[in-house]
Order: structure tokens, then C-alpha cells, then sequence
């Protein structure tokens, strides 16, 4: 949005100008992940594949390829995928700035998931 309206973005920004993707310019794909992180829950897109972390830490992965509806959880079958996410996931985490809560709020964000 910043260079689409000419505006400065701010210095931490976590993100990328998506302006060349949506005109058309560039078709590769701007990240090689996209992380998240939202209500204590965790989150990781990779090729096909989606790690959700509960905030208990609890792994859910699913092959967006095969299950677009997300109906089966292969956290079980694939473990060194859930590994190799969890640990990406936690690097992208600790390199954001803390939460912030919304202002008039005094209650304490939920903390990511578990480790």
C-alpha cells in the first residue's frame, strides 16, 4: 500500500512491495514462506504445504496440493516437515518485534506458541 500511494513505510517493516506481482510484472513468487502469527496461534505457508502451531505449540500440517480444505492432518506422518516448518517459524518469530497490545487495552497479548 505504502508504494502503491508514494508514502514512506516504516522502518520495521515485516513485508515486501507486492505492486510488481499485481500488475503482472513479476510472476514468481515474492517469499519463499509466508509466516503468521494471530491470537497465539502460529503459522506457516511452504510450497504446498501449511503448518499450523496451536498455542500450546501443537503442530497441524496439511498438503494445500492434495487438501486445499485442510481435512487431513499429516503432523504425524511427516514429522521432520513439521520440524523443519517449527524451527522456520520460530526463527521468523523471534526476529519480529514484540506484540503490541491495541490502545485501551491492559490485558497482556497471548503469547506465541510453546516452544
Amino acid at each position: 500500500v505504502a508504494a502503491l500511494t508514494g508514502a514512506k513505510p516504516p522502518a520495521q517493516l515485516d513485508g515486501v512491495n507486492l505492486t510488481p506481482f499485481l500488475i503482472g510484472r513479476q510472476k514468481t513468487p515474492p517469499h519463499a514462506a509466508l509466516f503468521f502469527s494471530i491470537g497465539g496461534f502460529g503459522a506457516v505457508r511452504q510450497d504446498q504445504w501449511k503448518l499450523v502451531l496451536a498455542p500450546d505449540g501443537t503442530p497441524a500440517l496439511f498438503d494445500l496440493v492434495r487438501d486445499f480444505e485442510e481435512k487431513r492432518d499429516l503432523a504425524s506422518t511427516e514429522p521432520d516437515r513439521v520440524k523443519e516448518l517449527t524451527t522456520k517459524w520460530k526463527s521468523w518469530r523471534a526476529q519480529m518485534p514484540a506484540p503490541v497490545p491495541p490502545a485501551g487495552k491492559t490485558k497482556q497479548t497471548p503469547r506465541a506458541p510453546s516452544e
